[in-house]
């Protein structure tokens, strides 16, 4: 019979593995992601209220999109004075993931509040 530590260990290092190999097919490295996440935290603050499962949906994608950003931002810009391309990187996706996340939940709910109530009928 297996250890029950030995078995979750295993499962903690595949999920360590996996997602692992999803930030690097994405692009995105893990400090940029944690600034990334701290940044979207801060701003969900500020975020209008939405149901649990929006939160849910939206959080990651915003902590995703915003490391991306980072990593896209110091890439396009490069080095500025002694500040290398990584701490740039890491500084943009704080900075992206602090005001993604109200911008997004607000474009959500605008785009929600613009939509018919009613199905249009249909006239022959």
């Amino acid at each position: 019979m297996a250890e029950p530590a030995t078995s979750s260990g295993a499962a903690w290092a595949v999920a360590a593995g996996l997602s692992s190999a999803f930030l690097a097919a994405v692009g995105v490295s893990w400090p940029a992601l944690l600034f990334a996440t701290l940044g979207a935290l801060i701003g969900s603050g500020w975020a209008p209220r939405t149901g649990r499962l929006r939160s849910v949906v939206t959080f990651p994608a915003v902590c995703l999109l915003a490391a991306k950003s980072g990593v896209l931002g110091a890439a396009y810009v490069g080095a500025v004075g002694a500040m290398s391309g990584d701490y740039l990187a890491q500084a943009v996706a704080g900075a992206t993931g602090l005001f993604f996340h109200p911008l997004s939940a607000l474009a959500v709910r605008r785009l929600n509040a613009a939509q018919p109530t009613t199905a249009p009928e249909v006239t022959q």
